[in-house]
């Protein structure tokens, strides 16, 4: 078998080649939220802040009390406030769907290094030696280098508080449910118990008060839409400022090759950083939030991407490629749409395993003739992608570029796995070529979903 592939242009070819880049379906835009809709019909995913919001998060966090400083008080739970809150940090799932928000956190406190805070060597981390460190607490803390374990002291006698060790870092969780409110895209929810109200501002910010009559706190997001987000919270109790906070935060992307395959989720990532930073923290097994991943589950979350055995479905290899304001216009992702205007329209460059963003004619099909059996044939050599039943490939062919017929009869010459998710095949006609036939070839693609 003898392969020529075709390189001149189209107008050059004795025999022609056409392809036909075709879908049949179409995926509707989003439609505006009904001005009149009541509160559960609301989508909110179709508010820009809202889509900006989901996701994975990892945080690194400031917490500060009425005077600058950080708080370090020992209770009667030896995982209670003994911690550095001047540099903690956050895993946040935040998911939404229809008119439903919900959010798990789980908060890692790292330890306090105490020993490098005994300035005077006497075995004693002193309120005003913390002091000095920018901490503020009730207890002395008489530290014990050998078992590295800190007593609570008052004016020089033990707290009667349990000791506890000061190497070993703390988790708290947070939860947090909350539902559309009207259809402008606010919420409404509690925490413990006290009314809460989440307002959305623009595209980017987002602003969440705890209290109704009275006041608890006012937190502040702003959602630039790069992946990052920054919240500031104020703290109130009986009308006196009693904290602040100050997040920044980054979320987690899927891992996608250049195939648009995804290598790696983002819950994947999350989750491998949440066990990454509990070691590097010394978090012990006793403090951990038990069964994470099943506590980071709201309900609320898509289905996972595929991964990189799978091959994406159509709708979740756009989702990889397009946001959700381009996933929702036609004219952008569209399946007959053509938005880097390479000649392939986007079924065909999932089919053909390209990228809907960069211009490749490089993965257009190409005319081939083949020397097979004493005769010439002509036929297509083209990628596709591997591994799915939602696609047909069809070889037409005309005589006149106007009534078209598919191949029922052709010969695939090759089939070759090219590694990435992609198949290289030469398909040839049945019927050798003639002397001064004209002849046209295309490939539809059709998707069966």
């Amino acid at each position: 078998m003898k392969i020529a592939s075709h390189t001149l242009p189209l107008s050059d070819f004795r025999i022609p080649c056409l392809f036909l880049l075709t879908c049949l379906m179409l995926v509707p835009g989003s439609l505006p939220a009904d001005e009149e809709a009541a509160p559960e019909e609301i989508e909110l995913l179709d508010f820009e802040v809202w889509n900006r919001e989901r996701g994975y998060w990892f945080g690194e966090y400031t917490l500060l009390n009425a005077s600058g400083n950080a708080n370090y008080k020992a209770s009667d739970d030896p995982t209670s406030g003994q911690f550095n809150y001047r540099k903690y940090y956050g895993f946040i799932n935040l998911q939404v769907k229809g008119s439903e928000l919900k959010q798990r956190n789980i908060f890692i406190r790292p330890a306090l290094e105490l020993e490098g805070k005994d300035l005077n060597s006497d075995g004693t981390v002193s309120i005003n030696e913390l002091d000095q460190f920018g901490f503020t607490s009730p207890y002395d803390y008489q530290i014990d280098l050998a078992t590295t374990t800190a007593t609570p002291m008052q004016d020089g006698i033990e707290a009667g508080l349990l000791p506890f060790d000061y190497t070993e870092a703390t988790e708290k969780t947070f939860t947090a449910n909350q539902t559309a409110t009207d259809n402008s895209g606010n919420l409404s929810g509690s925490y413990f118990g006290i009314p809460t109200t989440t307002t959305i501002i623009g595209n980017d910010t987002v602003l969440y008060r705890v209290g109704n009559e009275t006041l608890y706190q006012n937190q502040l997001t702003t959602l630039p839409g790069n992946g990052t987000r920054v919240r500031t919270a104020q703290g109130f109790f009986n009308g006196t400022p009693v904290y602040a906070s100050f997040y920044r935060e980054t979320r987690f992307e899927d891992d996608v090759d250049e195939n648009g395959i995804v290598t790696r989720t983002a819950r994947e990532k999350f989750l491998a950083k949440l066990a990454e930073f509990r070691q590097l923290h010394n978090v012990p097994e006793a403090n951990q939030t038990a069964d994470a991943e099943a506590f980071f589950t709201t309900g609320l979350e898509e289905p996972e991407p595929a991964a990189s055995s799978e091959v994406p479905s159509l709708a979740q290899w756009k989702t990889i490629h397009f946001s959700p304001e381009e996933r929702a216009d036609p004219a952008i992702s569209g399946d007959s749409a053509d938005v880097d205007s390479d000649g392939m329209d986007t079924l065909m460059e999932y089919a053909l395993v390209s990228d809907p963003w960069s211009p490749d004619p490089g993965h257009l099909p190409r005319l081939v003739t083949i020397s097979d059996t004493g005769s010439q044939y002509l036929g297509l050599q083209y990628r596709r992608r591997a591994g799915t039943s939602s696609l047909s490939f069809t070889i037409e062919s005309s005589v006149d570029l106007f009534a078209w017929a598919a191949e029922k009869q052709t010969v695939q010459m090759s089939l070759e796995d090219n590694g990435d998710g992609s198949l290289t095949e030469t398909i040839r006609l049945d019927t050798p070529i003639k002397d001064r036939t004209q002849r046209f070839l295309r490939l539809r693609v059709r998707s069966l979903n």
